[in-house]
């Protein structure tokens, strides 16, 4: 549909007149107009009257000129005065007037694209002039649009609104400021509002302009009011609703590209998605944004996936993105504080696991342990568990929820009992105790039965598809085929159906072997020696005493006391020194930072008060890491001496009794010459000092967590 050449014109007429009316009276209080611009208003004007065919003008973009010139109209601050008033009236009027012929398809002269064949159209027309629209504008020193090539784009609004932030920064925060702020918003709105209503596809640089200038204007300032804010977060939903929702064709743009010079001119590509989501999570890392921005980055992280839904498991690099993003996803799960966050947190989660996102069931294992934690905590109010029990029940719902998380957790002996945690917090808040339901209650109970329910299913399902199993070598008393002619359907049923056999089985004897080496952790937390003797009955050790199976029992095992596990490590039996260094081995510690590898050792025991056990142990750590990272160090007591100075300066900064902290100074000169005489990078040294005190090394833990090793039956779509 075309819009007809009286209409545009009649509409940038109108807009002009409006304009040269605020711009004269502005002049009138003394306001000074930018240079030039009254004259080229009448000079539009007057080639307006000429037009008798659209097609035959050259360029009728051009004439946004004049009004992105007036957006950056300097603003007289003291409010109240006739040139305050006059200043703010001529932004208001360029701004209304831009959206207004944004609406009437100014850039393309009037011609709507139909969505058939908007996106080849202006996907052509962009391959050849991208580069000139984005290099097709400047700023002078006031701010002032200076046009370097006749063309306006949609990405020269975009970046034209972006370059006039002084606008409204000199201000301060006042009325004024916001009301500016609203103006430049609704531009972008309407550029959005543009693509959307035309089916067009913007271009990587636009979306990215476009986001970023929205979401400057709206929350880099402290001093935005939240009005303001609650509408950039809307311009923030339609660019993200615009890009994601039809983000197949950029997905298919981007694994189609072979030619050289295609990649070149090609502007419709998956990186302005990639790098949206990547800002995103990068909001959610910095710790000093409040809870606005936080909320606003879960939303629109929400937004993306429901709007990829389909397009992400399609194509790696975006899975990896947003796989990426669970990490800081789950950590807001937690947030006690600010329900709503933990509420849309919670439902990514949901999102990704039914999708499947790698690396989802991690993130989710500990969320529901931390969940049931909080939930079992009296100090929680009902709002927040009642919100917690219902996205559990939501995940014991899902198809493949129960068997994912009790085949790969509660039957792991690397695991705790995730499943049996969830469901013995649901049993207890479904009784009524005091003789009623309380809305937590109804919420367990449903889960309760939910569960149940998907119970029942899955042994009716079985039971029929083991009625018609027959392994080979029997024959079925219903079936009249011989095992001779036996169909390549029928085949694959049974081929299947022995995998699943097989892996129930291996499911009950992890299990069995789970619940053993419980046992096993009771008897070694009271006496080793304990441990060890019914470890031997159960056949997991030798009756001959075994270094590298007993390093690896006390390495691997969860629920085992730590404390106990460093009175071995500082022994200096023959036999328990043998098991330190079988349990060092364990450890990979190639190309680690000696910090990251010493957290990751200490953390897995409890280090002893003695200072000749700590040595010993010390010792034995330093010689593997100098093992395993050659030339690095000059020798072996180079990673002793640092090892020992890091646990001193760990006991230094994050002990209470200690009021006089370590400085970094302090810290690198007890490390001077350690290195056969030299002194070590000091950029090395001041980030070991860094590491330290923003991150304690954890020495005190009584129980060993468990280890995040799975065997090949875990992998991320076994069950």
């Amino acid at each position: 549909m075309a819009v007809a050449p009286e209409h545009l014109a009649g509409a940038l007429l109108c807009e002009v007149r409006n304009l040269l009316v605020v711009l004269r009276e502005a002049e009138e209080a003394g306001i000074r107009v930018q240079e030039g611009l009254l004259e080229q208003l009448q000079k539009t004007r007057h080639e307006v009257f000429t037009w008798t065919d659209l097609s035959t003008v050259p360029n009728p973009s051009g004439y946004l000129e004049p009004f992105l010139e007036a957006l950056g109209q300097e603003v007289y601050v003291k409010e109240g005065s006739a040139s305050h008033v006059k200043s703010i009236a001529v932004i208001d009027t360029a701004a209304a007037a831009i959206c207004q012929l944004l609406e009437n398809r100014i850039l393309t002269g009037g011609q709507a694209e139909s969505s058939r064949t908007a996106r080849t159209t202006l996907s052509s027309a962009r391959s050849n002039a991208s580069s000139e629209h984005e290099a097709g504008f400047a700023t002078n020193g006031s701010g002032l649009v200076t046009r370097v090539k006749g063309k306006i784009g949609m990405l020269d609004i975009v970046r034209t609104i972006g370059e006039f932030r002084h606008v409204y920064e000199q201000c301060g925060a006042n009325i004024v400021n916001e009301a500016i702020r609203v103006r430049y918003i609704q531009v972008l709105q309407a550029v959005v509002s543009y693509f959307a209503m035309s089916g067009c596809l913007p271009s990587d640089a636009l979306v990215w302009s476009l986001f970023k200038t929205a979401f400057d204007i709206g929350y880099r300032s402290q001093l935005t009011s939240s009005a303001v804010r609650r509408l950039a977060q809307g311009a923030l939903t339609q660019v993200v609703s615009l890009v994601f929702h039809d983000c197949e064709s950029r997905l298919l743009n981007s694994a189609g590209r072979t030619d050289k010079r295609e990649i070149a001119t090609q502007t419709f590509t998956i990186k302005p998605l990639l790098h949206l989501i990547q800002f995103l999570t990068k909001l959610l890392e910095a710790e000093e944004r409040d809870e606005t921005i936080r909320k606003l980055s879960l939303s629109l992280l929400n937004m993306v996936i429901e709007k990829a839904m389909f397009s992400i498991k399609k194509h790696a690099e975006l899975e990896n993105m947003i796989s990426e993003s669970l990490r800081m996803v789950a950590v807001h799960v937690l947030q006690r504080k600010y329900s709503a966050i933990s509420s849309i947190a919670c439902n990514i989660l949901f999102l990704c696991y039914r999708l499947r996102i790698r690396g989802v069931r991690e993130h989710l294992k500990g969320a529901l342990l931390s969940m049931v934690e909080e939930i079992r905590d009296s100090s929680t109010s009902v709002a927040r568990r009642s919100s917690m029990l219902e996205f559990l029940s939501d995940l014991c719902r899902q198809p493949t929820f129960l068997e994912d998380i009790f085949g790969n957790y509660d039957c792991s002996p690397a695991s705790q009992n995730v499943f049996e945690e969830v469901m013995q917090t649901f049993a207890s808040y479904a009784y009524p105790w005091d003789h009623s339901m309380s809305g937590p209650q109804l919420l367990a109970l449903e889960a309760i039965l939910a569960t149940v329910q998907r119970l029942l299913e899955r042994e009716t399902t079985w039971k029929e598809n083991l009625e018609q199993y027959q392994p080979h070598g029997t024959e079925s008393p219903t079936s009249a085929q011989s095992d001779n002619v036996r169909s390549s359907e029928s085949a694959a049923f049974e081929a299947h159906m022995a995998e699943l056999i097989a892996l129930g089985e291996h499911l009950a004897s992890e299990k069995e072997k789970k619940e053993k080496m419980a046992v096993a952790a009771t008897h070694f937390n009271k006496n080793p020696e304990y441990g060890y003797v019914y470890l031997r009955k159960i056949g997991v050790l030798s009756s001959e005493p075994d270094a590298k199976t007993t390093a690896i029992f006390l390495r691997n095992t969860i629920g085992l006391s730590k404390a106990q596990i460093g009175e071995i490590f500082g022994d200096p039996e023959d036999f328990n020194q043998e098991v330190l260094k079988e349990f060092v081995n364990t450890f990979s510690f190639t190309g680690v930072n000696i910090v990251d590898g010493l957290r990751a050792f200490l953390e897995s025991f409890r280090l002893p008060g003695e200072a000749q056990k700590i040595q010993r142990i010390l010792e034995t750590f330093a010689a593997q890491y100098d093992k395993q990272n050659k030339d690095l160090f000059a020798n072996a007591d180079v990673g002793y001496i640092l090892a020992y100075s890091v646990i001193m300066l760990n006991t230094d900064l994050w002990s209470p009794q200690v009021k006089k902290k370590m400085t970094m100074e302090q810290f690198l000169r007890n490390l001077r010459g350690i290195d056969d005489g030299k002194d070590l990078p000091l950029e090395f040294t001041q980030a070991i000092y860094a590491s330290i005190a923003s991150s304690e090394i954890k020495l005190n833990s009584d129980f060993k967590e468990p280890e995040e090793v799975y065997s090949s039956f875990y992998a991320e779509n076994d069950l």
